[in-house]
């Protein structure tokens, strides 16, 4: 409330999110899946997992259908399509993920294609409401307001959370930016 209500303060967005590795893949565990190399990462420690009502900004599906708003049912989730076709998954199909030292075992209700350059928060896998109901979350929030407004605004929500994190994205992408410039240079 504090953020969306600051000044200048044009988008406010905020997601649960916890951390989990997939076990298995159809009954498969993870260490007997093959997979390319370019997309071993999906398999390789903790992926950062959330859950959501609807559609996340900057998706589109491309298989299958997103569960109804209020879903309570089993676990659903909602695999990015990259990631999903190194894992051979389509709608119908289960993963486990273990979480916190449980396996929770999900189908697979849609593909998604996500728009990664619009910065909006997304994750390869999005799980139903209720999937990890109970568990501890973090939050994870982005605010979009002009240049002159950013110090103030990390100033006040350090001081009155000190323990919120506040990163400007701009300035990583700034050191991206820099890196990649650098490579093409190089490459030049």
């Amino acid at each position: 409330a504090a953020v969306g209500q600051a000044p200048g303060v044009t988008a406010f967005r905020e997601v649960p999110m916890l951390r989990g590795r997939i076990a298995a893949v159809n009954g498969v565990a993870a260490d007997r899946l093959t997979v390319p190399k370019d997309q071993q990462w999906v398999l390789q420690g903790d992926r950062g997992l959330t859950w959501s009502d609807s559609l996340p900004g900057g998706s589109r599906l491309t298989a299958g259908e997103w569960w109804p708003a209020g879903y309570q049912g089993p676990p659903l989730v909602s695999f990015e399509e990259e990631a999903a076709a190194a894992l051979g998954l389509k709608p119908g199909d289960h993963v486990t993920i273990s979480v916190l030292g449980r396996e929770i075992t999900a189908e697979v209700a849609s593909i998604r294609s996500i728009r990664w350059t619009d910065l909006t928060i997304n994750f390869v896998m999005v799980f139903s409401p209720g999937s990890f109901a109970g568990a501890p979350a973090t939050w994870l929030a982005t605010a979009s307001l002009p240049p002159e407004g950013e110090a103030a605004l990390a100033h006040e929500v350090g001081a009155r959370f000190p323990n919120v994190s506040t990163i400007r994205v701009k300035d990583a992408l700034a050191a991206v930016d820099g890196l990649l410039s650098a490579v093409g240079a190089a490459i030049t």
